[in-house]
């Protein structure tokens, strides 16, 4: 059956009416009854969210909680999975269950002793599925959640069954991933050595939360915190499970390379110190070498990750390990710079790297870790030529077309410019939303995408082009004249043709 055809079947059940009566039965049963109830409500609020809002809105949360306690341990679980599914429709379902008081029988439902081995790992599933669906929201009161920190430690610490450990941590990762002081109460240093180790578990189900968990520890919007919590993680051992995951591509799918290296970038983010860490524990060749084979994703994690290295004040062998001792940096970043044709943000974020690594080019102690350095020449752009001469026809193709006509720009504007006049003589009600919408329309048939995207997209485009001049003024002067000289000859001589009767194909 697909889902669809599941929503029209469960749109039928609600047509009858029988909300009324699942709750009474719900009440007042026996446990045999209660328990088919509760799988009844499972599953019409596992279905869209208007099928999740009829079980609320019927009630049914109030009733369902108090069955947590039910001396039936099928009952229990039944009911919890049932408000897991409430309470991972949306915010507000979450805190009106939160408010109700579900956490303190929740948590208790795998302390009960009815249980025998198989049915303690069942009820610890569902419980921590339950609270990983409750930790997806903000904006919570996380003393509510703070409840379950014992639960979840515990689990991660001594828990044998992978699919109950993998909703511990995703359950965990969903805390870290929300900024709030209680994150402090999680960070012990047992528990951070823990989930390092857990980097290679070989279940995929353990090792993609983990990795999440590792990224949002890292993540911290505040800068101090940021470098604290990476220190952490360093001090864990991350950087070799790290290191070993991209050493060892070849046995990883592309998101968990692409969370390996989310991580190594939030942490590259950090102080001097960690980047120069991260660059004696030798993560930049197999960083380089993701930027160059790896995955989209993967590759523009990569490019994050040497964005954050490339420190204005890192210690020139530091920096000689990110660009690479014969400047290998260069080819990979160049051809993804071009592959990029419709991401300009990550095409401005390659070239911010770029510049910074020209502007160390002429430092005397950086020159002297090259030996073909040339007197006289920014030794970076000596290196980027070394490898590949293709390397600036690369930035220089990018930048030309950057600043060629854009074909699409002169009837996009004019139809914006038509159907403004067209809303002007519909009158002046309503006038500046239908102008907004006429301009939508015209720039999604134009460009497929909204004009905020558009306006967006163009402003990044323009910081592009302003930085590529910045470069080539700055560090490639020679070869930009060049290249200008070049079309200058092609544009005079298609002219002496023309004035020849001969043609230009």
């Amino acid at each position: 059956m697909t889902l669809n055809e599941v929503a029209d079947k469960t749109d039928r059940v609600l047509e009858l009416g029988i909300m009324p009566r699942l709750r009474s039965l719900l009440l007042k049963s026996d446990i045999n009854i209660q328990y088919e109830v509760c799988w009844v409500l499972t599953n019409i609020a596992a279905g869209t969210s208007e099928h999740t809002a009829a079980v609320v809105f019927a009630d049914m949360t109030g009733p369902l909680i108090e069955l947590l306690e039910s001396e039936s341990d099928q009952v229990r679980v039944q009911a919890a999975w049932a408000l897991g599914n409430i309470a991972g429709d949306c915010k507000d379902f979450t805190q009106q269950l939160l408010d109700a008081g579900v956490m303190p029988p929740l948590l208790a439902i795998p302390n009960l002793s009815s249980y025998n081995v198989k049915k303690d790992m069942q009820a610890k599933h569902v419980v921590c599925w339950v609270i990983a669906n409750i930790c997806r929201w903000s904006n919570k009161d996380w003393s509510q959640i703070e409840l379950s920190f014992p639960l979840l430690t515990e689990i991660i610490l001594n828990g044998r069954d992978d699919d109950v450990l993998s909703e511990a941590i995703w359950a965990l990762s969903r805390i870290f991933h929300t900024r709030h002081s209680a994150n402090e109460k999680l960070m012990t240093k047992r528990l951070i050595a823990k989930l390092v180790k857990l980097i290679h578990s070989p279940r995929l189900a353990v090792q993609t939360p983990v990795l999440r968990v590792m990224t949002n520890i890292s993540g911290e919007h505040d800068p101090a915190h940021t470098q604290q919590n990476g220190q952490i993680l360093i001090d864990a051992g991350v950087l070799p499970s790290i290191k070993s995951i991209l050493d060892h591509n070849h046995l990883h799918s592309a998101n968990i390379l692409a969370e390996a290296l989310h991580c190594l970038s939030n942490i590259t983010a950090g102080t001097t110190s960690q980047k120069e860490t991260v660059s004696n524990a030798q993560l930049f060749d197999p960083v380089r070498r993701a930027l160059a084979f790896g995955d989209i994703k993967v590759k523009k994690e990569a490019g994050h990750v040497l964005r954050n290295a490339v420190d204005r004040d890192a210690t020139p062998e530091h920096f000689r390990d990110v660009v690479g001792p014969q400047g290998e940096i260069f080819e990979s970043l160049t051809t993804f710079l071009v592959d990029l044709e419709s991401d300009p943000e990550t095409q401005l974020h390659i070239v911010e790297t770029l510049n910074i690594i020209f502007s160390r080019g002429d430092e005397p102690l950086i020159r002297q870790l090259y030996p073909f350095a040339v007197p006289g020449t920014n030794v970076y752009v000596t290196c980027m030529n070394y490898v590949n001469a293709q390397n600036f026809e690369r930035i220089w193709a990018l930048y030309y077309k950057l600043n060629s006509c854009d074909e699409d720009l002169a009837p996009l504007l004019n139809q914006c410019v038509v159907a403004d006049r067209e809303v002007k003589e519909l009158g002046k009600n309503g006038l500046n939303e239908k102008r907004r919408s006429g301009v939508e329309i015209v720039v999604e048939h134009f460009k497929g995408m909204k004009a905020t995207d558009f306006v967006k997209e163009t402003r990044t485009k323009k910081a592009l082009i302003r930085d590529l001049n910045i470069m080539l003024d700055t560090y490639l002067p020679d070869q930009k004249a060049a290249k200008l000289q070049s079309h200058f000859d092609l544009d005079s001589m298609s002219t002496k043709l023309f004035t020849l009767g001969i043609d230009a194909i």
